[in-house]
């Protein structure tokens, strides 16, 4: 994953991790580009394209994993 041509550090993807190849993409004004966290099985962006800020719903109000880092947000 490249983001303005730097390549962004994913250290919590495991070594070896294989991830599909998608086309570069400029994201248009009041878009977001939404990956998941199990890339090999995950139906986000590279499958539907991008959403607009309106079809975000919810937020992160308690994170689990990693268990060293359990905390209500």
């Amino acid at each position: 994953m490249y983001i303005n041509g730097k390549q962004l550090p994913e250290k919590y993807l495991p070594a070896g991790v294989i991830t599909s190849a998608f086309e570069a993409r400029t994201i248009p004004p009041d878009h977001y580009w939404v990956m998941g966290d199990n890339r090999v099985n995950s139906k986000d962006s590279r499958s539907f394209g991008f959403i607009t800020k309106n079809q975000i719903v919810g937020r992160v109000f308690f994170r689990i994993w990693p268990l060293t880092r359990i905390k209500i947000m």
